[in-house]
């Protein structure tokens, strides 16, 4: 009987766990998501950075360039303890993003 209880409890935080798990997920989701929208929009933040000269293409090539030629030399300037920690804030940032994304949606109705 005790071990029953037990298992329960073990069974029941792993359910937990999960849950927990997928919500963040679906978070992180919808604010990689959001984000990627607001940067590439029409009048999005590329355009409002750039300037109206720039078309969105040409922001957001030039951008992922940029992105591009940043991971590349910051691998070797970041160690691996850094870059896990460095993971674990962007993953938590990017679902208070989708949080915001979320909110904005439902309570203002309006689109991303």
């Amino acid at each position: 009987m005790l071990q029953d209880i037990k298992q329960f409890r073990q069974d029941y935080r792993v359910l937990i766990q999960t849950i927990i798990g997928f919500v963040v997920l679906a978070f992180l989701m919808i604010g990689v998501g959001g984000t990627i929208y607001r940067i590439i929009a029409p009048g999005g933040w590329l355009v409002q950075l750039f300037g109206a000269g720039f078309t969105a293409g040409t922001a957001a090539l030039l951008s992922l360039l940029a992105l591009a030629v940043l991971s590349w030399f910051g691998r070797e300037w970041v160690s691996a303890y850094q870059k896990t920690r460095l993971a674990d804030v962007l993953i938590y940032v990017f679902a208070g993003a989708g949080v915001v994304y979320l909110a904005q949606m439902v309570l203002v109705h309006t689109h991303l």
